[in-house]
């Protein structure tokens, strides 16, 4: 009898150990912890870079603070990503760049690797840290200008060589003042004076007797 009572005994311990171990392992794996992710930057005023969280197969924009609740043991694959956004800027186009640098807060590994994954076995707070490089502008020499010298003989700048400039010299020479004259081109021969036979060398390059001026 007193076997038997034993052995009942030891029976009844051994279900009770049972039924803790199976309450034990249910409420540890139906226990749920938080993962609270969040982004920041170092330098720069906006962040166009995503960080990916698997599951749910989500990527969010920066800069974020999201949080997401999982089973505890679960394994969360996180991956910050880099971005890069083109710019017109001065005679080219620019890159500004937004560089991962590293985890902050309650990440496992290496911080300065982007992609790992957590086990969620108690609440965590990681950031991912960026980097803003702006695009510095290049400096260009200003495209000089090309200058036209006049056309000896085109004293009304009108590109022509024509009787009409003949005709103004002509009248510069008597005494009519003439509006935009360009002294210089008048002076066909060369002598520093502008009178007569500057006019006269002009209607004959004009008729094509000559060829050239300043002969």
């Amino acid at each position: 009898m007193f076997k038997k009572n034993c052995m009942i005994n030891v029976l009844r311990i051994f279900l009770l150990v049972c039924v803790l171990f199976v309450i034990s392992v249910f409420t540890c794996f139906s226990q749920e912890y938080i993962l609270l992710i969040k982004s920041e930057q170092e330098g720069g005023n906006s962040l166009p870079a995503r960080v990916s969280v698997d599951p749910p197969g989500v990527s969010y924009e920066c800069p974020f603070a999201v949080t997401l609740t999982f089973g505890a043991w679960s394994e969360v694959t996180l991956e910050a990503k880099n971005a890069n956004m083109y710019l017109m800027c001065g005679a080219g186009e620019g890159v500004i760049q937004y560089r991962f640098l590293r985890w902050e807060g309650d990440w496992p590994g290496d911080p300065q690797i982007p992609i790992g994954t957590i086990i969620m076995d108690s609440d965590r707070t990681i950031t991912a840290v960026y980097e803003y490089i702006p695009r510095i502008c290049p400096t260009y020499p200003p495209t000089p200008v090309p200058t036209v010298s006049p056309l000896m003989g085109d004293v009304n700048s009108d590109g022509m060589i024509n009787i009409i400039d003949a005709l103004l010299v002509a009248q510069v020479y008597v005494g009519i003042y003439i509006d935009n004259f360009n002294s210089e081109t008048a002076d066909a021969n060369c002598n520093s004076v502008v009178d007569i036979t500057d006019a006269l060398l002009i209607a004959q390059y004009y008729v094509e007797i000559i060829d050239s001026f300043c002969l």
